[in-house]
């Protein structure tokens, strides 16, 4: 019998979706941070497209045969159910995709509207406000960082 170098295919995507975790919770707090004073359009699409993508892999990860109990396992902690925790997370990304493309300044036909020219031909991105970013997005950044240890 050789020795099994390579590992499961339930064993990557566990490591892959905790890397993209971290990834996510980091993307997360620098956006809380820049959204205490306002937060630049071009930043807020950015991150919504970088979440986009995150629960596009998350879907995939949590497609992988027998990634439940291999990540339940990995865990060691019987009193924490991770699939429940993992799909948290995960609503806790759509819940902030969701604020963003709900309360994205539009036209009337929902062209977004982020940036305008200067006379001297150079753009300027429009921004959220504290005070947009208070009620509803902060909370749900917040949530969403809660959602990832």
């Amino acid at each position: 019998m050789a020795f099994p170098a390579s590992t499961s295919q339930a064993a990557q995507a566990w490591t892959q979706a905790c890397n993209l975790a971290i990834a996510v919770k980091n993307e997360t707090n620098r956006i809380l941070s820049l959204s205490q004073t306002s937060l630049p359009a071009n930043q807020a699409i950015n991150y919504v497209s970088f979440l986009a993508g995150a629960i596009t892999s998350f879907n995939q990860y949590a497609a992988v045969g027998g990634i439940g109990a291999y990540a339940q396992g990995q865990v060691n902690n019987p009193s924490l159910n991770v699939t429940t925790e993992f799909t948290n997370m995960v609503t806790a990304i759509q819940n902030v995709i969701n604020w963003v493309v709900n309360n994205f300044p539009k036209d009337g036909s929902s062209n977004l509207l982020y940036e305008k020219f200067n006379a001297d031909g150079t753009q300027t991105f429009s921004s959220f406000t504290n005070a947009q970013l208070t009620g509803a997005f902060i909370p749900l950044l917040q949530a969403l960082i809660a959602t990832i240890s």
